[in-house]
């Protein structure tokens, strides 16, 4: 009857529990060296999980880096495209007596040429004009 006591629980247990509660006919040893397994197994499923993980948080820091890097360039490209236009309007600004002064001496230049043109063309004139009176 002590023997159906004592194996009425252990008959209750679940498989996974079973496996785990020592046989009352285990000498020692064997007992020792089921608990160093079962511990052994515990280390390596713990060590399997935490490499799992740190992969996993170096695969998520390396999309977030990629992610960051867009953006930071995105942001470049769109900060050089405004400062590209603000740069332009104030070099406009500063540049725009030089502009006018450009202007003004590109119509002299063309006043003087004109002028030099109907100076040359007077001159023919004039010279046609002598000729004939010469004859």
């Amino acid at each position: 009857m002590v023997a159906m006591v004592e194996n009425k629980p252990l008959q209750q247990a679940p498989e996974a529990t079973r496996s785990m509660i020592p046989a009352p006919h285990d000498t020692p040893q064997a007992v020792l060296m089921t608990m160093q397994d079962r511990y052994l197994q515990v280390a390596q499923n713990t060590f399997i999980n935490w490499m799992g993980l740190f992969t996993w948080q170096i695969e998520s820091t390396e999309r977030l880096q990629q992610q960051w890097e867009k953006q930071v360039w995105e942001q470049q490209k769109a900060f050089q495209r405004l400062m590209s236009g603000a740069m332009q309007s104030y070099m406009d600004f500063f540049l725009m007596p030089f502009s006018f002064s450009q202007q003004l001496v590109r119509t002299a230049q063309t006043t003087m040429r004109q002028e030099e043109e109907l100076a040359n063309s007077f001159d023919s004139v004039v010279a046609a004009l002598g000729d004939s009176h010469e004859a």
